[in-house]
């Protein structure tokens, strides 16, 4: 209503304007320029419209977090772990450095790779942390060069990220008594060579349904799953390969 009170008025000036100068006797005197009623273009802001975009952080930034367990094997006794299945020992690395090494068979079944366990069975959200380097592996063997990491480990299923040297792909897995079975959704799944003898680092988040993992500060898995909910976490390798882990950090993500 306002709007049109002042239209109104505005007209009724213009209109008593026009009449006034239609009985004016024109003049020869030029009408001084006024500046009234020239737009000025308005400057534009610089740099108030170009917003500075921060990087996005973890999910370990973005939420409240504490340590679990940190283990960098230095004076590492085996307290605290299930050895499931075989020879798990603390060896130097050739720099001096104390490292977790295992190595399989080539002839054993998958029933009989190497795995160990740690954690709580109550455990739901949180981080994982380790180093791994694969020194050498049997092409012929089954699961041969391969490393996976188990977590959300329940009575009944587990997710399980896989890591494979002989074909390089790295995949997120579901797992239940009955086998493992591929997870059917992008970002499940992704292609990165793994280097023979080179340093690996691995970080996994699991944080209520959304489930991501990185190898080398590069994000391979992307996934949303809400079948498990919480478990512990485990370590194995599959036959014929000879492997090596270092600085374990767990850490829990709070609400």
């Amino acid at each position: 209503m306002k709007y049109r009170i002042v239209l109104a008025t505005l007209v009724s000036i213009l209109s008593l304007a026009a009449c006034q100068f239609a009985t004016q006797t024109p003049t020869p005197t030029a009408v001084p320029p006024t500046t009234t009623l020239e737009a000025t273009a308005t400057p534009k802001p610089t740099s108030t419209l170009t917003p500075t975009v921060a990087p996005t952080p973890t999910l370990s930034i973005l939420r409240p977090a504490t340590r679990l367990l940190t283990e960098n094997f230095s004076k590492w006794d085996g307290r605290g772990y299930d050895i499931y299945r075989g020879d798990w020992n603390v060896v130097n690395d050739g720099t001096g450095n104390r490292v977790l090494e295992t190595i399989s068979d080539p002839n054993a079944g998958s029933d009989k790779w190497p795995e160990i366990g740690f954690g709580d069975p109550n455990w739901r959200d949180y981080t994982i942390d380790f180093r791994y380097r694969v020194l050498e592996y049997d092409k012929h063997a089954e699961g041969a060069g391969l490393v996976f990491l188990e977590f959300r480990h329940g009575p009944q299923a587990v997710y399980i990220l896989t890591l494979s040297a002989s074909s390089g792909w790295v995949a997120l897995v579901y797992g239940t008594a009955k086998g493992w079975a591929d997870i059917d959704a992008p970002g499940a799944s992704a292609v990165f060579p793994v280097d023979l003898r080179a340093w690996h680092t691995i970080h996994v988040e699991a944080y209520q349904y959304h489930i991501t993992a990185s190898v080398d500060k590069t994000p391979v898995i992307d996934v949303i799953d809400s079948r498990v909910k919480k478990g512990a976490i485990s370590l194995g390798i599959g036959s014929g390969t000879t492997i090596q882990f270092d600085d374990f950090e767990l850490t829990a993500l709070l609400p």
